[in-house]
């Protein structure tokens, strides 16, 4: 039987998810320097993906948007929003970061936060704190050392993921300059090579396990794209474009824009629960790059246990990419 839209939301957000991170990564690695006073498209792009000087801290703000045509049951756009401050503490130590989250898809709705202060952390869920066991903070801890130590840099480094933003435009083009949350920026438009996009996102899901990513969410997430999908993908893309801005003075990425047309094969709608066609488009944004960040502890928070009993209880652990024993795609997760 084939898993109802519902069903398939969990692990669509996933794999979104891991595309978004690498887009995010792109944005944090993202280097300066350079004499601004060039503005050839190769060098901007090389001096803004290059890596480098570092981005310590800011307001990351990322927008998700999918208008898919052919499900009944999903009459509105699926939204994802992802936001909040971060700002970095230096070596082996863990970022201060308040990110939120929220999801909305045919009818069904979704809140989640996590809190960082650099010693302790926290979760939310549907408005409510939760605070994070110490032996798992300090778990987290341990792995991003390990990351930091295996790539010799303090932040995450995408080659070392395998991925490259920068090979991902076609034909990019100086579009001349516009203002970001106040910032005067370089913008480039240029095309997107699907293929590469993808293989890519390959090596990103091959290496979950560098991601910091629980048991439970690496099972959410496919563990590679077969040849087969990925020209399924690519067929069904239409129109693909993305632009960059980036600061016109200092070459740090200050925002991406990834538009995305795509048009199902008659054949294989059958394996996308009926989606016909669609519309995706995503956003990554710096705004208040490298200025001091108010990011405080949550007050009444309840043991992490709390919210895994209420989870177990309700049968919903599954749908949020919990372990899940059985798993027959009936059982709906209207739960989340």
């Amino acid at each position: 039987m084939i898993p109802t839209p519902s069903a398939r939301l969990p692990r669509l957000l996933a794999v979104v998810s891991a595309l978004l991170l690498a887009l995010t990564l792109s944005g944090l690695a993202a280097c300066g320097g350079g004499d601004g006073g060039s503005e050839d498209v190769d060098k901007v792009l090389n001096q803004t993906f290059g890596g480098g000087q570092k981005i310590d801290s800011g307001e990351l703000s990322m927008n998700l948007t999918a208008d898919l045509k052919g499900v009944p049951t999903v009459t509105e756009p699926v939204t994802v929003k992802v936001g909040g401050p971060f700002e970095t503490q230096g070596d082996n130590r863990v970022p201060k970061l308040d990110l939120d989250l929220s999801a909305n898809a045919g009818g069904q709705s979704f809140r989640a936060g996590v809190v960082s202060t650099g010693t302790k952390g926290y979760v939310s869920f549907q408005g409510r704190d939760y605070v994070v066991p110490a032996n798992l903070f300090s778990q987290f801890r341990r792995e991003l050392r390990k990351q930091q130590r295996s790539s010799n840099k303090d932040t995450p480094d995408l080659e070392a993921l395998g991925v490259h933003p920068r090979d991902w435009l076609k034909n990019p083009k100086n579009e001349g300059t516009e203002e970001v949350e106040g910032v005067e920026t370089t913008h480039i438009a240029a095309g997107v090579d699907v293929p590469k996009l993808l293989d890519d996102l390959n090596e990103l899901l091959k290496k979950t396990g560098q991601l910091g990513l629980t048991q439970a969410q690496r099972q959410q997430l496919p563990g590679s794209i077969s040849p087969t999908v990925k020209k399924q993908i690519t067929d069904s893309v239409k129109q693909a474009s993305l632009d960059v801005y980036t600061g016109k003075d200092d070459k740090i990425l200050r925002k991406l824009d990834v538009k995305l047309q795509f048009d199902v094969d008659k054949k294989l709608q059958e394996q996308t629960s009926g989606v016909e066609s669609g519309n995706v488009r995503f956003t990554v944004q710096i705004a208040n790059l490298n200025k001091p960040q108010q990011i405080t502890e949550p007050t009444n928070a309840r043991p992490l246990s709390e919210l895994q009993s209420q989870l177990e209880a309700a049968g919903a652990l599954g749908a949020l990419g919990g372990s899940s024993s059985g798993g027959s795609g009936s059982s709906g997760s209207s739960g989340g």
